[in-house]
């Protein structure tokens, strides 16, 4: 006859408070920075934007445009012209020192969108006087395509 030895079976115990903490902190982290809006921009009439291949939308940051007459807009309010030069622009460097809000609000990126046809120096005049004036954080508004 053979003998066979029994095999004792240990129960498994899993802590399920540490498994919830993981999946409770995932779970937050998951809601704060899920964002399910689409960030829509209204372009001027005739304007067009250069191609990109965007991963991420803008944010409600402040909007420069550069319409194709050179025309600076400030979330669509006409300001002034551009300037050409490369270097820090007086007109949008006043009002962007005008629409600074409390400190917690000027650290908000800008949204930039300029006209294909428009040479670099254009944009860099956009960046630096916007940079002169506090907001160093920029994005640029290329037209997509959706899928």
């Amino acid at each position: 006859m053979i003998k066979r030895k029994r095999i004792k079976k240990h129960s498994l115990e899993i802590s399920m408070n540490s498994l919830l903490d993981i999946v409770m902190i995932l779970l937050f982290f998951l809601i704060k920075y899920y964002s399910s809006t689409v960030f829509e921009v209204q372009t001027p009439q005739g304007m067009f934007l250069p191609k990109g291949s965007a991963k991420s939308a803008g944010g409600n940051d402040l909007t420069v445009i550069v319409d194709q007459n050179e025309q600076i807009l400030i979330q669509g309010t006409p300001i002034c012209k551009v300037e050409g030069l490369g270097e820090k622009n007086n007109c949008l460097y006043n009002e962007l020192l005008k629409r600074r809000g409390p400190a917690s609000e000027n650290n908000l990126a800008v949204n930039i969108m300029v006209h294909k046809t428009h040479p670099y120096k254009v944009v860099k005049e956009i960046m630096h006087t916007c940079a002169m004036a506090g907001k160093e954080q920029f994005k640029f508004i290329v037209e997509t395509k959706m899928n």
